[in-house]
Parts: C-alpha cells; sequence; structure tokens
C-alpha cells in the first residue's frame, strides 16, 4: 500500500512539471507574436516617413510692411506675396524659411521709407510689391514665379524673377538637376533657346552688346521658373535692351525630367 501512494504521489508530481512547462512555452509564444506585431509597426511608420513627396499644399499670404502718413494714408506701398507650404518635415521647414528670407531682404528699411516718403503723396504713391504665383507643384518639386513692380517717382520698372525648390531636400534645384542635362550641354542649348528669341522677338529693341552680354553667362547665373514642366528663363530689366522693354521672360522648349 505504501509502494503504491508512492507512485500515484509521483506520477502527480509528473503530470503538474508537464503542465506548468507548456504553460510557459505558450506564454514565450504570444511574447514572440506580440513583439512581430511591433516590429511590423514601425516598419510601417518608417516607410511612412520616408515617402517621397511629389507636391504640397500651400497658401499665399501677403504681407503688408507699407508706409502711411498720420491720417492712415498710403504713401509708400509695399508688400510681398509670402508662399507658405504646408508640413512639418525638414525640408518643408527649409523651404519656408527661403521664402521668408527673400521677403525679408526685400522689404523696404525703415530709414529708405523715411527718406521717399518725403516726396510721396497719397494720390501717387510710391510702391515696392511683389506678386507671388505658383507656376509648379509636382515631381517633387515647387516652382515660384514672382511679379515685382517699383516706383519712386522716377521710371516704373517691373521684373520677374523665380525661386524652385527641392520638396524633399529643401534646396534650391539646379537646372541639371531639373532636366538631367550635363551642364556643358544645357548651358550650350539655354543660350541658343534665348539668341533665338531675343533676335526674333526683340531683334529692333536689343543693345549692341547683347549677344556678348549672353555668352558671358554662365548656367547657374540664369535665373528660371518651371511653368507645365518647361523651364522659363528669366532676365532682368536692362539685361539685354532698354528700360522700356521691360523684363524679359523666355521660353526655352526644355522640360524637366520627371521620372
Amino acid at each position: 500500500m505504501k509502494k503504491f501512494l508512492l507512485s500515484i504521489t509521483a506520477l502527480f508530481l509528473t503530470l503538474s512539471l508537464c503542465a506548468c512547462y507548456k504553460t510557459n512555452t505558450t506564454s514565450t509564444n504570444d511574447n514572440s507574436s506580440f513583439y512581430n506585431k511591433n516590429s511590423d509597426i514601425q516598419v510601417t511608420e518608417k516607410s511612412q516617413k520616408d515617402e517621397k513627396i511629389e507636391s504640397v499644399e500651400y497658401q499665399i499670404s501677403r504681407q503688408d510692411n507699407s508706409y502711411r502718413n498720420q491720417n492712415g494714408e498710403i504713401l509708400i506701398e509695399n508688400y510681398y506675396d509670402q508662399v507658405i507650404l504646408k508640413g512639418d518635415s525638414e525640408s518643408i521647414s527649409l523651404i519656408n524659411s527661403a521664402i521668408s528670407n527673400d521677403m525679408h531682404e526685400n522689404f523696404l528699411k525703415p530709414e529708405d521709407m523715411q527718406n521717399y516718403a518725403q516726396h510721396a503723396t497719397p494720390e501717387f504713391a510710391y510702391k515696392s510689391n511683389y506678386t507671388a504665383e505658383v507656376t509648379h507643384n509636382a515631381n517633387g518639386y515647387i516652382s515660384i514665379k514672382m511679379f515685382t513692380e517699383w516706383y519712386m517717382g522716377g521710371v516704373h520698372n517691373s521684373l520677374w524673377y523665380g525661386m524652385t525648390f527641392n520638396l524633399n531636400t529643401g534646396s534650391h534645384a539646379t537646372l541639371t538637376e531639373l532636366t538631367g542635362i550635363d551642364s556643358k550641354t544645357l548651358e550650350s542649348q539655354l543660350k541658343e533657346k534665348t539668341w533665338s528669341y531675343l533676335t526674333n522677338e526683340r531683334g529692333d529693341e536689343l543693345f549692341a552688346e547683347a549677344y556678348d552680354t549672353l555668352q558671358d553667362y554662365t548656367l547657374d547665373k540664369f535665373n528660371f521658373s518651371v511653368e507645365n514642366g518647361e523651364i522659363i528663363l528669366l532676365f532682368p530689366v536692362y539685361t539685354f535692351a532698354p528700360g522700356v522693354s521691360g523684363s524679359m521672360t523666355v521660353p526655352t522648349g526644355v522640360y524637366i525630367n520627371a521620372k
């Protein structure tokens, strides 16, 4: 009888140990499954974060820096249409900072305002204004074309200039980057396109030295915007012709590489 009781006791202990081992094994498998799920979530979040930006939402906010007399009447109209990109990525922040810097560089300084205002009247207010237009917002790039008006009692001047940014790096986009064409070939193409436009469209207006002026241009000196995927060159007033000819915009027939 004593041996029988010992046998029963040993069998009970054996079954208990097996049950404990099974419980621990199941628990370990559950934990492994849980951590794998977390790992999957982390990979998904990383892929979303690294996703390439093709285009961006934005708003254009007019920042007014106008100078007024004691009656609140404008003597010098000075505003800048600030393009503000939506998003909190580092590249978007860099672009917004670059646009903000351009605005502050072009705002009239207080001491200049006071000097100009001595000769201005509400009926013939002076002006220094910057109007913005987004001409391209796709393929990972945004291009902004600025139109400026300047009048301080003498000649009324106007001109265009462009700012084009890589949405994924935040840097100013270069022409070679946009087109995928090597710098030497691209510079030659742009000069050829520009001279063809000037002689066909503005031949009677050009300075005698216009051709030499164009040949002195290097690729990084060309200012441009992107419009419908095409590179548009923007030249300041007086570059190739008298002021009456105004600022020149030259279509090139060269398109960005949209891959």
